[in-house]
């Protein structure tokens, strides 16, 4: 959204000078963990009995290759079940088989990279948000005190005992840590019309009406129309008014980021008069036309007082935006590849498609 092409170039620039330094170190330090000299996650003993839970196949050893060294199938079903367990932290949650595949992939390139870059978990850290964890998802015991009452409660909720579950989150802590060490290093620009486009978005109030068309050619007619009678507009609503929607009185930045208007549009429309209409603009899948309803334009004295607070939103959402783009390209420098899987006699039945997160937990 902040992005111009100088700054695309910046945030890009960083992330091919991080990847070439990680992909050389990385190597090198997956070659030691093929080996053994790494710690590597291990997966539950005994049988899981949790239908959505699963275990290594005794068959299967590797199941991929990152930076072209083989992965261990104990961390690849470490990071699958601790998936299934507390969902997708950082991310859309997944709902196929693809899409679980893709993240838990994702996960083991950031846990090795992670580990490249000495990213630790310290038992403080640890033992805080296994607490936080437990208190959230309900649980009322000293886990301390009552080992007891901490093992049967994993046991009733997620079928693993204290060490695994425990190990889980330290997985997630690391990820966590790791984005923020790479988001510390992104140190975008930010200028002052950015950081005053943020503030006329969270402060300029602006009340619309659209109507939807599935062509454009439709909705271009119908603001001929509308341009030359006002009162168009009410004769088709009551034709078709599932078609129109009024938002309300809300920010431009609600407009813009969860309806997904235009941004441009946004701005010339808080400069139209009450009553007028606005052209046809692509809406999601649709095309939209527009009627002012009211607005409420920011005050550049509120902005003058909050400068700085704006400035750091701007850096905050640019370091967001550099991180995906880090992320998107250490993925393909770690030409992530999946054997196929071995027929095996029992096939586990888990799946994104008919899972659902074992442990419920607020964020």
């Amino acid at each position: 959204m902040f992005f111009d092409k100088t700054r695309n170039l910046f945030i890009l620039a960083f992330c091919l000078l991080f990847i070439i330094v990680t992909f050389a170190q990385a190597k090198s330090s997956f070659k030691l963990a093929s080996a053994g000299r790494v710690p590597q996650h291990k997966a539950a003993p005994g049988t899981v009995k949790d239908a959505q839970k699963e275990v290594v196949p005794e068959q299967i050893e590797y199941v991929g290759e990152i930076f072209g060294v083989k992965v261990p199938a104990n961390n690849y079903y470490f990071i699958r079940n601790a998936l299934i367990v507390f969902g997708n932290r950082r991310g859309p949650q997944p709902k196929t088989e693809k899409e679980l595949e893709e993240v838990v992939w994702e996960q083991l390139v950031l846990s090795f990279l992670a580990y490249q870059e000495n990213i630790v978990v310290d038992q403080d850290e640890l033992e805080k948000e296994v607490g936080k964890t437990i208190a959230s998802a309900g649980a009322n015991f000293d886990r301390k005190k009552d080992t007891k009452a901490y093992e049967a409660w994993l046991k009733e909720k997620v079928n693993e005992p204290p060490a695994i579950f425990e190990s889980q989150i330290r997985h997630l802590l690391q990820l966590e840590k790791l984005r923020t060490y790479i988001m510390g290093k992104i140190e975008p620009p930010v200028d002052d019309a950015e950081a005053q486009q943020v503030f006329f978005n969270e402060a300029g109030r602006l009340s619309i009406e659209l109507v939807f068309f599935d062509e454009e050619s439709q909705a271009e007619e119908f603001y001929k129309k509308v341009s030359r009678r006002a009162n168009v507009w009410e004769q088709e609503k009551k034709k078709r008014p599932g078609d129109f929607k009024a938002p309300g009185a809300v920010s431009i930045a609600y407009l813009v980021d969860l309806w997904g208007i235009p941004q441009d549009a946004a701005t010339k429309m808080m400069k139209k008069k009450t009553g007028e209409f606005y052209p046809p603009r692509p809406v999601h899948t649709k095309f939209a036309v527009f009627k002012i309803l009211d607005k409420r334009a920011a005050d550049n004295k509120d902005y003058a007082k909050s400068k700085e607070a704006y400035f750091e939103k701007v850096k905050l959402q640019k370091k967001f935006e550099g991180y995906k783009t880090w992320l998107k390209n250490v993925k393909q420098a770690a030409n992530i590849k999946i054997y196929p899987p071995p027929v095996l006699p029992e096939q586990s039945t888990a799946t994104a498609e008919n899972h659902s997160t074992a442990l419920n937990v607020t964020q």
